[in-house]
């Protein structure tokens, strides 16, 4: 039995020894909500129309986020190499593991925004 119980009062008050003062109103009922009522509700509003064109802050995004995955990705080979080159030396391997872990994360970030923006750019150039 979850929903929504609406409390809604009327009393009737009148100033004594004022003969002219009007008397004044307030309701007492109950109103119970079912949250399928508050469901339909939900579904009766329009949705919201589509985008028409990229935001000033989304354009900027756009031009620069593949300059940034190829930084990265560059950077990651970099980390690599040393890597096999440090082999030898485990705390260097070790800060450069966890700086790899660090920019893998940064870059799969990346990679899902370039993605999502792609397919912005994709439907505002289809219609």
């Amino acid at each position: 039995m979850n929903g929504f119980l609406h409390a809604f009062i009327i009393s009737y008050t009148k100033e004594r020894g004022n003969a002219h003062s009007s008397p004044t109103y307030s309701l007492w009922s109950l109103k119970w909500e079912s949250p399928a009522r508050n469901r339909m509700k939900e579904q009766v509003q329009p949705a919201k129309p589509a985008k028409r064109r990229l935001s000033y802050k989304e354009q900027k995004e756009w031009e620069e986020i593949e300059d940034k995955i190829a930084a990265l990705e560059t950077k990651l080979q970099e980390i690599t190499l040393e890597m096999e080159q440090a082999a030898s030396d485990y705390e260097k391997v070790q800060r450069l593991a966890s700086e790899h872990e660090q920019l893998s994360a940064e870059l799969d970030a990346l990679l899902e925004r370039w993605a999502e923006l792609s397919e912005l750019v994709e439907a505002l150039q289809s219609k």
